[in-house]
């Protein structure tokens, strides 16, 4: 369209110095330019009007010398832009006729091959320029994409550091609070500001979450917060949905479950311990590996073991998902210890059966929050 305005402009001039021309040869050169102008909107309807004014000039104005021929290439310029079918014929077509026009009125061989040679660096200049124009329109669109997915993969970073650090925290802040308010040592008034202040954490945690849930599912991320079963058979369900989460990563899932009764404390700290160990797994495990979950519980404890290839040399330092793994096992009187060898890295957690007091109940609830 610019250059297409230009050309009218520069037309606009030489029909004003050279105004002794005849009458149709500056309305074709208008008419030209007029039609360049349309070719940012409608290049291939441009390309055949324009051909079809070339076919009117040689047949009816047989000493046509003007600059609306440079019209063509402003057509054939959009012709490669907007990468439009057929480009390459329809450029072909401009510029022979365009050529035809040029050379008609050449008066040697020298002439007519200067004019053939000039309509040649003209057709060349034309589509490069439009290549890399297209290229560079490229790659800002690209760049501006690239900018908003990583804006976007920082506020879903954030609100997984967010949900891994401060909500847990809170979470066990509330599980710590639980516990010291059964101290019988304590008076009736020390207990109750105990239970206001697990009551405060505990909802101070589900609203950052249901937050970040919404920040993140604005980002288009399923938000994977973990299970809350109550019992040995939900365990075992969540820990399919586990399975799913591997597959859809691309690994092998290796699962094998033995699970006697478990407490709604137990089954929910293994369901969130094993979120965790998935988690982790996606991240580390090479692609199409076997991640193996073995969960398995006698009268006296509950064990599991997660363990996946690992291309590190020396077991990792404990994240945030690793050290809440800890501090959940140990909130109900476990352990838990991450191993490196031959290049498998496992994790093995642990829960004593025989923890079943009141507290750890209400600890459940507040790991529910």
């Amino acid at each position: 369209m610019l250059a297409g305005t230009a050309l009218v402009g520069v037309m606009g001039v030489r029909i004003f110095l050279q105004s002794y021309q005849p009458a149709p040869h500056w309305v074709a050169d208008i008419v030209l330019c007029a039609v360049a102008m349309l070719a940012a909107r409608r290049p291939l309807a441009a390309a055949l009007t324009q051909v079809g004014v070339f076919a009117m000039i040689l047949a009816f104005l047989p000493t046509y010398v003007g600059m609306g021929f440079l019209g063509a290439f402003v057509v054939i310029f959009a012709l490669f832009r907007l990468q439009v079918p057929y480009r390459w014929w329809m450029s072909a077509l401009v510029w022979g006729f365009g050529l035809c026009v040029f050379a008609r009125v050449t008066r040697s061989v020298g002439e007519t091959l200067s004019s053939a040679l000039l309509m040649l660096v003209l057709l060349l200049l034309s589509i490069g320029g439009a290549v890399v124009w297209r290229r560079m329109a490229l790659a800002a669109e690209q760049t501006r994409e690239l900018s908003a997915r990583r804006m976007s993969a920082l506020r879903v970073a954030l609100a997984r550091d967010l949900h891994d650090t401060v909500a847990q925290t809170l979470s066990h802040a509330a599980m710590r609070a639980y516990l010291a308010s059964d101290d019988d040592s304590l008076s009736p008034q020390a207990r109750q500001d105990l239970d206001a202040i697990a009551e405060e954490c505990t909802n101070s945690a589900r609203d950052l979450r249901q937050l970040l849930t919404a920040l993140r599912e604005f980002e288009g991320e399923t938000v994977e917060t973990g299970d809350t079963p109550s019992d040995a058979v939900e365990l075992e369900a969540s820990i399919e949905r586990q399975r799913e989460r591997l597959l859809t990563a691309g690994l092998d899932p290796d699962i094998a479950l033995d699970l006697a009764d478990l407490s709604p404390a137990q089954a929910t700290t293994l369901a969130k311990i094993t979120v965790e160990a998935v988690s982790n797994m996606i991240k580390h495990a090479p692609p199409g590996s076997r991640c193996a979950i073995r969960l398995s519980s006698d009268e006296l404890v509950a064990t599991a073991r997660y363990s996946n290839p690992s291309r590190a040399l020396t077991p990792p330092q404990p994240g945030t998902g690793l050290i809440g793994v800890h501090e959940r096992a140990g909130l109900l009187g476990g352990t838990s210890e991450q191993t490196l060898s031959d290049g498998i890295w496992e994790l093995r957690v642990t829960l004593p059966l025989d923890y079943q007091s009141g507290t750890a109940e209400r600890s459940a609830q507040a790991r529910r929050s």
